[in-house]
């Protein structure tokens, strides 16, 4: 009787340990985390590869990432270095190797 109650209760401990790993808080998108930026991608003034250009990526780089859009594919507006110093413009996804989870940019 002992034994049992010792595993019930060991497996009700086990149980809740188990449990609070999956409730706790989930992730959610926010307009200024940080996605990896290839080298050499146009940062440009709009998401269409149309729009004119801010300059290119220079190095690979973590970028603060605000919001994407779809355009002619997917687009991220980003703060990026580029040959001109620090500039806020957009790059495709494929120059986004490592993509932030931001929201959408509908109200940007």
């Amino acid at each position: 009787m002992v034994r049992t109650r010792l595993l019930l209760t060991t497996l009700a401990v086990t149980v809740t340990a188990v449990s609070s790993l999956f409730s706790g808080a989930t992730a959610t998108a926010a307009a200024g985390d940080k996605s990896r930026v290839a080298d050499g991608w146009n940062l440009r003034t709009c998401g269409y590869a149309y729009c004119g250009v801010h300059g290119y990526t220079v190095g690979d780089q973590d970028s603060t990432t605000w919001c994407w859009k779809d355009g002619d594919g997917r687009w991220f507006k980003v703060d990026a270095w580029t040959q001109n110093g620090w500039k806020t413009g957009w790059i495709h996804a494929n120059g986004v190797p490592r993509q932030a989870s931001v929201p959408g940019c509908q109200n940007w």
